[in-house]
């Protein structure tokens, strides 16, 4: 069983022992009271200051950019605290435990148990959080999947001729769409992370005729508007389009999903965008002269 500690709720700060690099930054950057919710698949954090006004804490999951050399590190007791040194008891009923790995905790009494962090960076600690006990890596990553699937931008036609002039019969075409960088998103909770990183990897083009085109990555941009040769993602008609019935030009970009966290990394299958236009495809009739 858990050692209790004590029925208070007390500066974090207070009662913690990290490393020398979080000892020495620890100045005034104390935070209490963090609860964690993970009720909507997000792991969410918010922290309660004394006195019961509430601030959110630095969002440690779903975080877009990059990424600060900073980690989240559980953290021990201090020698010598004194819980008899604070008056303030907990409304939320909890009670500090010291966990079995040697790490402070709290229990709350519908059975709930949270272990504590101090996020260390190279110019001291920037926060504390509270973590579930419960949160396993695999949450962490699949909140960072969910989050790169969501992010993942909508095709954009980079098509020469481009749709608003249309083609003509037998003249190439280029399909390409706007080039997409990859987009990554991080997931922490506590010392679990994840990075999930979608990639542009392929695009297949539905003529409207009946013909698909397959091609790699975002497809080819036009070269030199002089040519009439189709490009390497290209596509020639050779009839036109039904009076007042253009074709659906219909491009599905595919973006492959891939992870790396804590406990390894691996694949998280596609997420596919879709797009269509009209597009019109016009002859125009040629009269040979002899010499």
């Amino acid at each position: 069983m858990p050692r209790v500690i004590a029925s208070v709720v007390v500066a974090v700060a207070a009662l913690l022992v990290c490393s020398p690099v979080a000892e020495a930054g620890r100045g005034d950057q104390r935070k209490t009271g963090c609860e964690v919710s993970t009720g909507s698949g997000d792991v969410e954090v918010g922290c309660e200051q004394p006195g019961g006004s509430t601030r959110p804490s630095p969002r440690p999951v779903g975080v877009v950019g990059p990424v600060k050399p900073c980690r989240w590190v559980p953290a021990t007791a201090a020698d010598g605290w004194d819980p008899a040194a604070y008056g303030n008891i907990s409304a939320s009923g909890y009670v500090f435990v010291e966990l079995p790995d040697g790490t402070i905790g709290r229990e709350f009494p519908d059975g709930r148990s949270e272990r504590v962090f101090a996020r260390e960076c190279p110019d001291g600690v920037s926060g504390f959080t509270w973590v579930d006990t419960s949160i396993t890596v695999q949450e962490v990553i699949d909140d960072a999947v969910g989050r790169a699937r969501r992010a993942v931008p909508a095709p954009v036609l980079e098509v020469n001729p481009p749709a608003s002039a249309g083609g003509i019969v037998n003249l190439g075409l280029w399909l390409a769409l706007l080039a997409a960088a990859p987009v990554t998103v991080r997931a922490e909770a506590g010392s679990l992370w994840a990075e999930a990183t979608v990639t542009l990897t392929s695009t297949s083009w539905d003529m409207g005729n009946g013909d698909v085109v397959s091609c790699d990555g975002p497809g080819t941009p036009i070269v030199d508007l002089d040519t009439l040769e189709q490009g390497p993602c290209g596509y020639t008609y050779r009839a036109s389009s039904p009076e007042d019935d253009p074709y659906q030009l219909t491009v599905t970009a595919t973006w492959t999903v891939s992870y790396r966290s804590s406990a390894g990394s691996g694949s998280a299958g596609t997420v596919d965008r879709v797009l269509s236009v009209d597009y019109d495809v016009d002859e125009i009739q040629t009269i040979g002269v002899s010499n």
